[in-house]
């Protein structure tokens, strides 16, 4: 038993430690899993972007694109200077071929965090996509 298991199982209604268990399962391959523990976190405290990124994280995994996109938008209500979660967002808009709204996300997401290479390239996608 992990030292995280050991904290869930003595105190099962702590938010991080189900989130902690969730990254674990998800650098694990087991998107599912991964995916039971953040909600249970979410419910526990449903105001933290970082487990709603790490949530549409997993579904872009499990490619439920729609879902990842919602749990972004919902990790930016709470946290709009969140850049990573724009990034995330862009790219799952970017997957379903929403070429001006993936820009604007990574427009933003390059607003942020100026060095973000990989914001860089897939705003060049989107833009590209735009034109075509």
């Amino acid at each position: 038993m992990t030292f995280i298991e050991i904290a869930i199982a003595e105190k099962p209604d702590h938010a991080q430690a189900q989130a902690n268990l969730g990254l674990v399962l998800k650098d694990l391959q087991k998107p599912d899993e991964a995916a039971l523990l953040f909600h249970v976190s979410l419910k526990l405290d449903p105001n933290n972007p970082r487990v709603y990124n790490n949530l549409g994280s997993v579904y872009i995994t499990l490619r439920r694109i729609e879902d990842a996109i919602k749990c972004f938008g919902q990790a930016l209500a709470i946290q709009p200077s969140f850049a990573e979660v724009h990034y995330n967002l862009g790219t799952a808009l970017l997957q379903l071929r929403h070429y001006e709204e993936a820009a604007t996300s990574l427009r933003k997401c390059l607003t942020l965090k100026p060095d973000m290479a990989d914001a860089e390239v897939k705003l060049q996608q989107a833009l590209k996509g735009q034109r075509n």
